[in-house]
């Protein structure tokens, strides 16, 4: 995949391609993709929205920024659902997105972001720090991880 251009985009609710792209995610072979392309149909509200990897009209990966995410926590605001197609893994995708998704919480003037995820030491390379464990919605042992957006 070497060479690709690949975006980095934003996707509210109000987009024009929003339902499409809706089907294009739950077209994804992962589950939460299936659960994020559901909460996209029916939940998402005023600034929450899906950041997607396009190359072309494939999508090479996305992930989401909610209000809540799949574990019922005081904290605000999350990216979640995480995912890059296994070809274009080792291309930074995840941390080009995550950053994308920071740079846009940050422009809607949020201070913090968390993440929820039963990955160890992946987020901590990109400047996460963990706050708490839980259980999700799934019973799933979770980390909840926070970044500040600010100085």
């Amino acid at each position: 995949m070497e060479g690709i251009n690949i975006e980095i985009d934003v996707f509210k609710n109000s987009s024009p391609h929003w339902e499409k792209l809706a089907e294009k995610i739950e077209q994804v072979n992962w589950g939460a993709a299936k659960y994020l392309a559901n909460r996209m149909r029916k939940d998402f509200k005023d600034w929450e929205s899906v950041i997607v990897a396009i190359d072309e009209d494939k999508i090479a990966g996305f992930c989401s920024i909610v209000k809540q995410d799949i574990a019922r926590l005081s904290y605000t605001p999350y990216i979640a659902t995480v995912y890059v197609d296994p070809a274009y893994r080792g291309q930074h995708l995840s941390a080009k997105m995550i950053t994308k998704a920071e740079a846009q919480l940050q422009h809607l003037n949020f201070s913090e972001v968390y993440i929820l995820s039963g990955l160890e030491n992946f987020y901590e390379k990109l400047g996460y720090k963990p706050v708490g464990k839980t259980r999700d919605m799934f019973d799933r042992k979770m980390t909840t991880f926070c970044k500040k957006l600010t100085d």
